[in-house]
């Protein structure tokens, strides 16, 4: 079960919805509404460009690195997400190369 659906089992919503929401009372761009309200949508038909899909993909690599909220929860990708990063595997390896460093120097300035 995905934890999207654990928290509306156990909530009655989920993260997304909540984001979604407090985005729409701040009255914030729509593009950042649907990103975050769609960011765990397995069937969406988000172009790999668009902020949602940028999230998703981000999303998916750092989980697969192990750079999860949440131990041994992982994310999946719609089909044509999966399509778009083997087309461009290149350029996905240099991010998940990188990433590790990254994400040690967001750490050392942000503490963690």
């Amino acid at each position: 079960m995905s934890f999207t659906a654990l928290e509306r089992e156990y909530l009655g919503t989920d993260h997304c919805e909540i984001g979604y929401l407090m985005t729409v009372d701040l009255n914030r761009p729509e593009t950042i509404q649907e990103a975050i309200r769609d960011h765990h949508l397995e069937n969406g038909d988000c172009e790999p460009e668009s902020l949602t899909g940028i999230v998703q993909i981000a999303e998916y690599i750092t989980g697969q690195l192990g750079y999860t909220a949440l131990v041994d929860v992982t994310s999946s990708l719609p089909d044509h997400l999966v399509a778009h990063m083997q087309e461009n595997m290149d350029e996905y390896k240099v991010v998940s190369e990188d990433l590790p460093k990254e994400m040690s120097n967001a750490q050392d300035l942000y503490g963690g």
